[in-house]
């Protein structure tokens, strides 16, 4: 079977990369469909079978609570429920969560020395706040980190997920970017993520949420469609996946919104009357795209600042330290 797949991925890499005559794996996740990042995911897995086991047993090390911090920590006690594999996303706010509560006081630091429009793009809504500390004793790292996250993230990808990036993200909300994040689509970096979005402040109907398309529909829509890399009508959601099933992803501050946005279509930060304030933190598998399923890993764009000195094996495998 693996050889079957290997092929069909082979000769498509060969049709879309003949002018170079190499093999692009970000060529695959840009362009290919469903079946083809599927074929190139799981030859990643099988070339690098040893960490994927190794990734694999770390998951499994934190569902049975052997990195769970010490009993004293305020934050040892946190327990979140399961992302459903299914649905591909769940809203959660916490209680007594101090560590959410630090992370959420340190956003609003950059958020108030921001500038809107300082960081806008042409082919965004999105606007990226810079933040002073990356390092791992950044309260927003440290969240991003927390063996309680870890363990949903995991549990539903399936292995202990790299890293990737955490993003401070202000939405002005004032216009409408075409071709942008405000319409439906699916990230094409990998084929399964969790991306949390931290709702610095309260977010309702009124700061252009995110609204997601749960990952059962949103495959429906896919496939019917043969969804490659690209922005989807709200009328071709709303054929194929149905209104009634989206999912607006409001909720006061403090929610963390988990999503996976490459099963799930979504969009957000349309035109609003309020802005949003939030921030992304964001996991993928070490066979997403534009690495190369051979050779080590490129380093994340998180930078090595936010790796503790002398890491554990864990802390090796999450910051993408091991392959």
């Amino acid at each position: 079977m693996l050889t079957k797949v290997k092929r069909r991925v082979d000769r498509y890499v060969r049709a879309v990369n003949q002018w170079r005559g190499v093999m692009d794996p970000a060529d695959v996740f840009r362009r290919g469909n469903e079946a083809e990042r599927t074929a190139f995911f799981e030859i990643g897995k099988r070339k690098n079978l040893e960490g994927y086991l190794a990734r694999v047993a770390l998951m499994e090390q934190l569902e049975a609570g052997q990195h769970r911090l010490d009993a004293a920590d305020p934050n040892a006690g946190l327990r979140l429920p399961e992302i459903p594999r299914d649905k591909g996303l769940i809203l959660v706010r916490p209680q007594g969560f101090t560590l959410l509560d630090e992370a959420l006081a340190e956003a609003r630091k950059y958020f108030q020395g921001y500038v809107p429009g300082t960081n806008k793009k042409e082919y965004d809504s999105l606007q990226g706040v810079p933040r002073s500390d990356l390092t791992y004793n950044s309260a927003i790292n440290r969240l991003a980190t927390h063996p309680e996250v870890l363990r949903i993230v995991s549990n539903y990808m399936g292995m202990l997920p790299i890293l990737h990036r955490i993003t401070v993200l202000y939405s002005a909300n004032d216009e409408e970017v075409e071709k942008s994040s405000q319409f439906f689509h699916l990230d094409p970096e990998d084929v399964i993520m969790t991306k949390i979005f931290v709702y610095v402040e309260d977010v309702d109907r009124d700061t252009g949420p995110t609204t997601a398309l749960p990952a059962d529909r949103s495959t429906i829509v896919r496939r019917r469609i043969d969804y490659r890399n690209s922005r989807v009508p709200d009328e071709v959601i709303a054929e194929h996946g149905g209104t009634e099933t989206l999912v607006e992803c409001v909720g006061p501050a403090g929610t963390m919104a988990f999503l996976d946005t490459c099963r799930c279509f979504h969009m957000g930060s349309r035109v609003a009357a309020k802005p949003r304030y939030v921030v992304m933190i964001q996991y993928q598998t070490p066979y997403a795209a534009p690495a190369s399923p051979d050779g080590p890993l490129p380093t994340p764009p998180i930078t090595h600042l936010a790796i503790p000195p002398n890491p554990t094996r864990l802390e090796e495998y999450l910051f993408a330290l091991k392959r």
